[in-house]
């Protein structure tokens, strides 16, 4: 169990995005060679296409986050003394949480109003709330990994700028 809760926490955002990748090029493909060669467009492809993007999009946000991607003030903290620096980064951090567990909080608004209208898409007639889901999942993703992030520079210092995983890569390689 605690091997499966690691893996989750180490690769969840990215295999979810790589599915969602995969499913956008197999449904593009299809809908190429329907259109092309068998001269029979459909609408629901594009559709399905385009609320993967959306998922894979905000779900990126908690990716960029586990990673250490997010938006940083490494040339101004880096210029700064060092007692500076990190206030900065701090407040950085905080900021960022901030922001994402506002979006999270609207989110909830967002996808009970679509549930409530039972508003459906156009072509695959699914309903909106789902859609709509993907800023509850991103922004509660980001949410998390932020706190996270924050935990983790309070443990091991702000100056670990490297993203969580690309430090244990590089060891694992030496």
């Amino acid at each position: 169990m605690k091997k499966a809760i690691h893996w989750l926490d180490e690769h969840l955002e990215e295999t979810l995005m790589v599915g969602l990748l995969a499913v956008i090029t197999c449904v593009i493909l299809f809908q190429v060679i329907m259109r092309y060669f068998f001269r029979s467009a459909m609408a629901w492809p594009e559709e399905l296409s385009r609320y993967c993007f959306v998922w894979s999009g905000l779900l990126s946000a908690g990716y960029c986050v586990r990673k250490n991607n997010a938006i940083n003030l490494d040339i101004l903290t880096s210029v700064l003394p060092k007692g500076i620096g990190t206030a900065l980064d701090y407040l950085a951090k905080i900021l960022l949480l901030g922001t994402y567990a506002f979006f999270f909080y609207q989110s909830i608004f967002l996808v009970q109003m679509a549930a409530e209208s039972k508003a459906l898409s156009t072509a695959l007639r699914l309903p909106l709330q789902y859609v709509y889901a993907s800023c509850l999942v991103g922004f509660g993703l980001g949410t998390l990994r932020q706190i996270q992030n924050i935990i983790l520079s309070m443990i091991h210092g702000p100056e670990e700028k490297k993203g969580r995983g690309e430090a244990e890569t590089k060891e694992e390689g030496e």
